[in-house]
């Protein structure tokens, strides 16, 4: 096992690049992967694109906007993990819940939740992609705009005996206006475990001896991955805590999330969750 070391490290004011390998949505067929999104159905009001949101009370609706939102309510990070996709809001950095009853308005919460989300072939003909984001593999019940503009829990529309694209199927659509470093920051400042600019103390790089590589939480998948480190990227940064059984957990300075232990397990990556769990 390669050895690892602990280096202070002093958070600076992070630099703007535009998003790396941002997702497209040209057209029919748009392939999913994880990147910042608008969610929109375009079938409820015809002719007008009415975006996901999440209010202050953290529930979901859909509205237009005639300009971009100042408070990031209908921007969500999509992460992409073992073909199911979790949806998290920028606005309170929390992840949309699955509901249990029909007409039942969906909400965001703590919990990472994690939705099956196809594409719906009567795309087809449309020139754009429509998706469905279904609660669970083994049900048709999904998200749906009714006429209160309420995101709630219904079954895809069917005319004739066909499914067809109206208000339980969403487009996709890239947000290609913020930086990665814009993304983290928002995130930071959610979690509130680090003000990059003011908390200069107590953050650690996890560095590989052999290697010279920096450990990070990869924002978007939750898995742990190395690099060389980039001082203007705060999923580099962590938070080393004492548990009173001795043992230590890292804490991510972006998200908030602890390493989790793999107990005994071999060639899986590293992973996050919300709870300290036992410490390594």
């Amino acid at each position: 096992m390669a050895a690892l070391a602990l280096t202070a490290a002093v958070p600076s004011v992070a630099k703007a690049s535009i998003l790396s390998a941002a997702p497209t949505a040209d057209g029919e067929n748009q392939k999913l992967k994880s990147g910042v999104y608008y969610i929109v159905n375009d079938k409820r009001q015809k002719g007008t694109d009415l975006h996901v949101f999440v209010n202050d009370e953290g529930t979901l609706h859909g509205q237009h906007y005639g300009s971009p939102s100042t408070d990031f309510s209908d921007l969500f990070l999509l992460h992409a993990k073992d073909g199911r996709y979790t949806i998290q809001s920028l606005k309170n950095a929390k992840y949309v819940q699955s509901v249990g009853q029909n007409n039942e308005v969906y909400k965001t919460a703590d919990d990472a939740y994690k939705f099956r989300i196809e594409y719906q072939t009567e795309s087809s003909g449309t020139g754009k992609s429509y998706f469905n984001i279904y609660n669970s593999n083994a049900e048709d019940w999904c998200w749906h705009l009714d006429a209160q503009k309420h995101i709630v829990r219904w079954k895809p529309l069917m005319d004739n005996g066909i499914r067809a694209v109206g208000p339980s199927e969403f487009r996709f659509d890239p947000v290609t206006t913020l930086t990665n470093e814009q993304v983290l920051a928002r995130l930071a400042q959610l979690t509130k475990v680090v003000d990059p600019t003011k908390d200069l103390t107590k953050y650690y790089q996890i560095v590989s001896d052999t290697y010279g590589r920096a450990m990070r939480e990869d924002f978007i998948v939750g898995e742990l991955s190395t690099s060389g480190f980039n001082s203007s990227d705060y999923s580099y940064y962590w938070k080393l805590e004492r548990l009173a059984n001795g043992r230590y957990v890292f804490q991510n300075a972006v998200t908030g999330k602890y390493i989790v232990p793999q107990n005994g397990q071999t060639s899986r990556s590293y992973t996050t969750a919300e709870g300290k769990g036992h410490g390594l």
